[in-house]
């Protein structure tokens, strides 16, 4: 009965790190998916101020030519 709680344990023990292993290496992607993201949005953020300060020039620079032609 012994000899069978042992190899029990050895197996839990062995399931148990092998899943531990696992884990790390699920954080690591995760880790790596996260700052991936992070670039992304950065770049998204950067992207859609670029995009309005260009949209909010050519507004100016149509209003100006519009009360030039017109005003």
């Amino acid at each position: 009965m012994a000899r069978i709680e042992t190899l029990l344990e050895e197996g839990v023990v062995k399931r148990i790190d092998e899943l531990s292993a696992d884990m790390k290496a699920i954080r690591a992607d995760l880790d790596t998916d996260k700052a991936e993201l992070a670039q992304l949005k950065n770049r998204g953020i950067g992207l859609l101020v670029g995009v309005g300060l260009a949209g909010g020039a050519a507004g100016a620079g149509f209003m100006k030519l519009w009360q030039g032609i017109f005003g």
